[in-house]
């Protein structure tokens, strides 16, 4: 019986050794070499991670990258195909759980585009980790596309909040009005219950945002979790930051209101 020899990771982890895969993902490659094209189609037709002769995500990662080198194109096609499928959800769940709607297809597309470039990245050791911890790697891949686009995203709102307080006549003025319906998916608290777009007007672009991201979004202003948007994440400012910004809102609408009485 021929010997299947499968090629070594060398990129090295924080302790200096190279990244090892389980025995799991080591015997499923060793598996999957040893079936022709027809094999293999199916056994990857199978979904269910918890049906026997499934193949991992690491082991469909290795695989990609060995035809590749090997130019086995339909193989390589075939096999990234799959493997997108898989992850199409996560990374769409997570996109949109905080981007607008505008944005959440091109950072799709840029996810899978970053992500299949470390693979198919023969010239480099970039996507061992993927070999080793799919999902994890994959986190980390989405979570730096996002930062991207978070930033792309704030600045566009910015701009959007200039353009509205230099817009004069009746009808454009509208428009803080709608900008502030389609974050407040809730009711207003009831401390900022008689917060008004010329109220809003009074802020400068980032207080006004952070008080919107805060008050009517329910944004968090930190945590722990790299996955969760935070307005400190969203402005890519410190925490510290962002609550002087929100004291600076806060007092300048509680001034305001008092000047209506």
């Amino acid at each position: 019986m021929k010997t299947i020899k499968i090629d070594p990771l060398t990129r090295t982890n924080l302790g200096g050794k190279p990244y090892q895969r389980t025995p799991q993902v080591e015997s499923q490659i060793v598996e999957a070499l040893a079936l022709d094209e027809s094999e293999l189609a199916e056994r990857l037709d199978i979904r269910d991670f918890k049906t026997e002769g499934y193949f991992q995500e690491e082991c469909l990662v290795y695989m990609i990258r060995r035809y590749q080198r090997e130019e086995r194109k339909d193989l390589v096609n075939k096999l990234t195909e799959r493997l997108i499928q898989r992850c199409a959800k996560r990374i769409n769940d997570r996109v949109s759980f905080s981007l607008d709607p505008v944005y959440v297809d091109d950072c799709y597309g840029e996810v899978i585009a970053v992500g299949f470039g470390q693979i198919l990245d023969l010239d480099s050791d970039r996507g061992d980790f993927a070999q080793v911890r799919f999902w994890l790697w994959l986190d980390r891949v989405i979570s730096n596309v996002m930062q991207r686009y978070w930033k792309r995203q704030r600045k566009d709102w910015v701009t959007d909040s200039i353009d509205c307080d230099e817009e004069e006549d009746e009808g454009r003025g509208l428009a803080l009005h709608q900008k502030l319906e389609a974050v407040a998916d809730k009711s207003a608290p009831p401390d900022w219950h008689f917060v008004t777009a010329e109220a809003l007007r009074l802020l400068n672009p980032n207080e006004r945002q952070a008080f919107l991201l805060r008050h009517y979004a329910e944004w968090e202003i930190e945590n722990q979790n790299p996955e969760v948007m935070t307005i400190s994440r969203y402005f890519d400012r410190s925490p510290r930051t962002i609550r002087y910004w929100l004291t600076s809102a806060e007092k300048k609408l509680q001034d305001w209101k008092g000047g209506q009485r």
